[in-house]
């Protein structure tokens, strides 16, 4: 079992919410990323693990995304195993009357991501770390001790 951190930052930020007018500002958390592992890191990583060379392990996941942006492009959500569904979304503006909308009406769609069961249980096995002013977050270990726990 590996103990995941999520790092956050409180910020203040104009309020959104009910009390917007009694409090025009409150105090939210923010993520504070550690890093960004490679792509490069993460092939060598699952190649390591599995019979496949870190040349292959980029070869099928560049094959993947171009399977994937095919099918999302035909109207299709696509799951990818234990790591979630993918499915395009839209959103328009309004008109008064069904007549009135159009196809020019429709905004920009939108890749939505929805995790698979193992990405769901990480979540919740999570605590938080706060990092004060002026703090640097710390990076944890890069290898985790068990490659398969996640």
């Amino acid at each position: 079992f590996i103990c995941m951190v999520i790092r956050y930052s409180v910020i203040k930020r104009k309020n959104l919410g009910k009390d917007k007018t009694e409090h025009p500002q409150k105090y939210y958390a923010q993520g504070v990323n550690v890093a960004q592992i490679s792509f490069e890191t993460v092939c060598e990583e699952a190649a390591e693990a599995s019979a496949m060379t870190t040349a292959d392990m980029k070869a099928a996941v560049d094959r993947l995304t171009l399977i994937v942006s095919r099918y999302l492009k035909m109207g299709y959500s696509v799951k990818i195993g234990e790591l979630g569904c993918i499915r395009m979304a839209i959103g328009s503006t309004g008109s008064l009357t069904e007549e009135e909308f159009s196809a020019s009406m429709i905004k920009e769609p939108k890749v939505v991501f929805y995790p698979g069961s193992m990405l769901k249980q990480a979540k919740k096995s999570v605590s938080f770390l706060r990092i004060k002013g002026g703090e640097v977050a710390q990076e944890p270990p890069l290898e985790p001790e068990n490659p398969d726990v996640v």
